[in-house]
């Protein structure tokens, strides 16, 4: 009976990313709190057997849960609802557009998204880091063990192997640099005119965004909800 139990569990994951979800939705999915975070773990990790392990990645560009758990037929179903109602969201569209893997499609997912095969620009670098990141406080936690350590520990070597394989990362790229090289492209013709920039939010992109045009000569204009964090940020970057 135990061995028959052993065999039920497995591995799955739930995907939203530039992919599947429109900007504007995957902004209102985004955790942008550790304590949100965890309060949403806190929710749905009732709701699994015991020996289940959860990890939430939250990034600008995806939202994944990556369970090692016991397989049910409406368990993915379960965990968008609950992923609805802590966004104030429907759950029934969100049905519609996740992508979901179990087992070695969640295994092979993992790996693409470690290695930035699955990323919005293929070959960012801070992927790696967001991941380790949410592996990291997911454990400390006490949400994820065993099974989703090796998971991830895995992936990260697949993502090493990746980048020293190939030469995928052989510039150091992200979104925002990207960003930023296509507005220079756009001023190669008007050397003369300032190059001056908006930015909106002091998120992790806004952030990104302002050390690429600061570094390029830019004029720029920060707006952010929060005039307060938007003064602390344009001082830790002598705006």
């Amino acid at each position: 009976m135990e061995h028959l139990r052993e065999q039920e569990m497995g591995y799955l994951a739930i995907c939203f990313s530039h992919k599947n979800t429109e900007i504007s939705l995957r902004e209102r999915l985004n955790f942008n709190s550790d304590e949100y975070i965890k309060d949403f773990l806190t929710s749905i990790s009732s709701e699994l057997v015991v020996s289940s392990e959860i990890i939430l990645l939250s990034t600008c560009n995806r939202v994944e849960i990556y369970l090692y758990t016991q397989h049910s037929n409406n368990l993915a179903n379960l965990i968008i609802k609950k992923l609805a109602q802590a966004r104030n969201l429907e759950n029934e569209p969100l049905e519609e557009i996740a992508d979901i893997f179990t087992d070695q499609g969640a295994v092979h997912h993992l790996f693409c998204v470690a290695s930035s095969l699955d990323s919005l620009v293929i070959g960012e670098t801070q992927i790696v880091g967001q991941l380790k990141r949410a592996y990291k406080i997911c454990f400390d936690w006490g949400f994820c063990g065993k099974n989703l350590t090796r998971l991830t520990h895995f992936g990260f070597k697949c993502a090493a192997t990746v980048r020293n394989s190939t030469q995928i990362s052989q510039n150091a790229i992200s979104v925002a640099s990207v960003a930023v090289k296509e507005a220079n492209r756009l001023f190669e013709h008007s050397s003369s005119a300032p190059k001056r920039a908006l930015v909106v939010g002091v998120g992790e992109m806004g952030r990104l965004t302002l050390k690429h045009l600061l570094n390029h000569g830019y004029e720029i204009l920060l707006l952010n909800r929060d005039i307060q964090k938007a003064h602390i940020l344009a001082d830790e970057l002598n705006m």
